[in-house]
């Protein structure tokens, strides 16, 4: 009984440190795989081109462009670490027929959870 006792000491605090590693790497103090779904919209003129930037605090975290010889469909996704917090989006879209861009901008709010965070490309 000793000698078993002892191996399961020896082993404690092993298993206490995996415990609470596992506890920090969930937690909301390290930047985690984030979903952010970009929603087309369904109506108006064709988007031809979209400009999208996400932004933290002044400093940009992630910026894509994309062009579209028909008008995209559905969902574009996003799949990045971050922190949880208040980020900010501008979305420049150029649409069919239009001569100026549209531009919308928002604040993102990331939350805990794995659940997809939806972000509307334009306010139409």
């Amino acid at each position: 009984m000793g000698a078993r006792r002892s191996g399961l000491w020896r082993r404690l605090p092993l298993l206490a440190l995996l415990g609470v590693g596992a506890l920090l790497w969930r937690s909301s103090l390290f930047p985690q795989e984030r979903h952010l779904v970009w929603v087309f919209p369904t109506s108006g003129p064709p988007i031809h081109s979209v400009d999208v930037q996400l932004w933290k605090e002044g400093k940009i975290v992630r910026r894509e462009e994309r062009s579209f010889q028909s008008a995209p469909l559905g969902l574009w996704q996003w799949n990045l670490s971050l922190r949880e917090g208040t980020y900010h989006a501008e979305v420049f879209t150029h649409r069919e027929g239009e001569v100026t861009l549209e531009h919308v901008s928002r604040d993102v709010i990331i939350e805990g959870g794995d659940s997809p965070f939806a972000i509307p490309i334009s306010a139409r």
